[in-house]
Formats: C-alpha cells, sequence, structure tokens
C-alpha cells in the first residue's frame, strides 16, 4: 500500500472514529422564557433561538462528526452568553445589558452569524424587521442609544 492510499485510510477511519464521540443533544427545560409580542417572538423563534435558547431544534447535521463538534459547541456558547430561556431569571441590569448587545449585534448584521443564515436563509432579518426587532428592545428595556454604542460587543 502506498502512502497516499495509507493516508486515505488513516483519514477515513479517524472520520469513522469521531463519529462515535458523544454529543449531548438535550435541551435544558425552558425556565423563564422572554416575553414578547408575537411577532418579536416570531422573529426570535427564527433567527435567534437555536443558538439562544433551550428550544434548539438539532438539524440531521448535527449528528455527524465533526460538524457535531462543532455545532455543539457554539450553541453551548451561545446560551452561556445569552439565553432567552431563562431570560426571566437574568437580573434586571443583566436583561438591559443583553437587551443593548441584541440591539447592537442585529444593528450592525453580526447576528443571526452567516454559518447560520447560510443553513437557515428564513433567518436573515430584513431591514423592517432589524428596525422593528431592535425597536423593541430599546422600549421594552430602556436601551439608550449610548448604551448601545458603548457596548462591547465582543463579550456576547
Amino acid at each position: 500500500m502506498n502512502a497516499k492510499a495509507k493516508g486515505l485510510l488513516l483519514v477515513t477511519v479517524g472520520i469513522i472514529a469521531i463519529q462515535f464521540i458523544p454529543i449531548d443533544r438535550t435541551n435544558p427545560a425552558v425556565t423563564a422564557d422572554l416575553q414578547a409580542p408575537d411577532d418579536i417572538k416570531t422573529m426570535l423563534t427564527t433567527s435567534c433561538y437555536d443558538c439562544h435558547s433551550n428550544q434548539t431544534v438539532w438539524p440531521w447535521y448535527s449528528y455527524v462528526a465533526p460538524i457535531s463538534l462543532q455545532l455543539n459547541s457554539h450553541i453551548k456558547q451561545g446560551r452561556e452568553r445569552l439565553n432567552f430561556s431563562t431570560w426571566g431569571e437574568y437580573t434586571v441590569k443583566e436583561q438591559k445589558e443583553l437587551a443593548s448587545s441584541v440591539v447592537r449585534e442585529v444593528s450592525v448584521g453580526n447576528m443571526p452569524k452567516f454559518p447560520y443564515t447560510l443553513a437557515h436563509p428564513a433567518a436573515r432579518f430584513n431591514e423592517e424587521q432589524q428596525t422593528r426587532l431592535t425597536n423593541w428592545f430599546k422600549e421594552a428595556f430602556a436601551v439608550s442609544e449610548k448604551e448601545v454604542e458603548g457596548h462591547d460587543h465582543n463579550a456576547h
């Protein structure tokens, strides 16, 4: 067997082997979901909840390594940074900071992230949705433009 064939065999065995790495796809309980008008809730569910809630819809490719490993890590990080399913458990200050982060990230087009919108085109916000969503967060949580501009978007 030549070196190229051995390399291909090794890669194939490696890909097969990583399929057996266990991934926890359990969605924790929804304990204090964000209360919002229906249109806001629909936008958030469509565009944000897969990574930022305990209501993730796990797609077929979340069962195929190495994608499953990266996706699981991304969702875990997303829930740690902002979890709409536990929104009511945040302090008022935390809610305001998170609302400010949502406004900033959505306004500048950082959220939802490109890889997600590539797989889920309906998750992209059009200009009207972007405005409606950011205005609702500003009004509902008394977020000023100064707070949005001063927020460190790399923290969330």
